[in-house]
């Protein structure tokens, strides 16, 4: 089972975990495996693993929220103008289409995923991999 299919059993949207379960589960996985493989060279692997696993915890926000209410509220609470919150939050997209898009990019952005507990793991790699 490769590391990606490992992390779509974690963020699978039907699990109803809490979010810091997730990324809590999501980060005993990963220092696992880069403790693992973190001899080799997978810089650009790992580039790409991070920024789809960003996009799959989005896509899990995303469908915690359910109703557009929710999804407005939560936009309108992450800084987003109450006119555009209303717009985007009613949008008939599926998640994994929505979770690239720019109305989650410029709401949860990077910074917000790592105040919630997302350790980006790219930075992990290239720390441990600089030890060896």
């Amino acid at each position: 089972m490769t590391v990606q299919e490992k992390h779509k059993r974690i963020t699978k949207r039907n699990r109803g975990r809490n979010l810091e379960v997730i990324l809590k589960e999501i980060q005993q996985l990963m220092t696992e495996w880069i403790n693992y493989y973190g001899i080799g060279e997978m810089k650009g692997f790992m580039k790409n693993l991070n920024g789809w696993l960003k996009r799959r915890i989005r896509q899990y926000i995303w469908k915690q929220w359910k109703n557009p209410r929710t999804k407005r509220k939560n936009l309108i609470h992450l800084g987003i103008d109450k006119r555009k919150a209303y717009e985007w939050s009613n949008t008939r997209k599926g998640y994994w289409t929505i979770s690239s898009s720019y109305v989650l990019h410029r709401s949860l952005t990077d910074k917000e995923l790592a105040s919630r507990g997302y350790k980006d793991i790219a930075l992990q790699y290239q720390f441990v991999h600089s030890n060896y």
